[in-house]
C-alpha cells in the first residue's frame, strides 16, 4: 500500500502492470541486463540508483536493493525500493554549505584522513584541494 500510494496507483493498477512502467531510469534494456546478472550469479545486489516515475509523470530519486528467490511459480527477483529525495537535499545543502563557507570546514575519518575540504582550506593555505584530500592532517 505505501508504494501504491507514493507512486499515485491503485494496488491494482501497480500489481497489473510491469516495473518498466514505473522506472524512469535506467533504460529498460539496462534494467533487464541486471536482471540477467542477478540470475547468473544468485546474489543480491544493494544500492543501485534509479528514477522512479510516479502516474502522474513527475520522477524522483531512489535506491534499489534486489535478490533472486524461488518461487512456486519459478525464479523472481524481489526488490526493495527507497525514495532518497531528503537524504539528496541533505547533499546538496551540505556541499553547498562547505562551497560558500568562509570558514575552513573539513570532515576527516577516524584515522584523521581529509574526505571533504571547504575551499576555504585553498584560500587560506594555499594548497591545492585535490592534493590535500586523502591525507592526514
Amino acid at each position: 500500500p505505501a508504494a501504491c500510494e507514493s507512486l499515485g496507483y491503485s494496488c491494482e493498477e501497480l500489481m497489473a502492470g510491469t516495473m518498466f512502467a514505473i522506472v524512469a531510469s535506467p533504460e529498460e534494456s539496462q534494467l533487464r541486463g541486471l536482471w540477467r546478472t542477478i540470475y547468473q550469479r544468485q546474489e543480491k545486489v544493494r544500492g543501485i540508483e534509479i528514477l522512479h516515475r510516479r502516474k502522474d509523470g513527475s520522477t524522483f530519486p531512489a535506491e534499489m536493493s534486489a535478490v533472486p528467490i524461488h518461487t512456486v511459480h519459478g525464479e523472481r527477483i524481489l526488490c526493495s525500493v527507497r525514495d532518497v529525495s531528503e537524504r539528496r537535499r541533505a547533499e546538496d545543502q551540505m556541499a553547498n554549505f562547505f562551497r560558500l563557507s568562509e570558514d575552513m570546514m573539513c570532515i576527516a575519518d577516524a584515522e584523521g584522513v581529509f574526505r571533504k575540504l571547504s575551499p576555504a582550506f585553498e584560500q587560506v593555505l594555499g594548497y591545492d584541494l585535490n592534493e590535500m584530500l586523502g591525507q592526514s592532517y
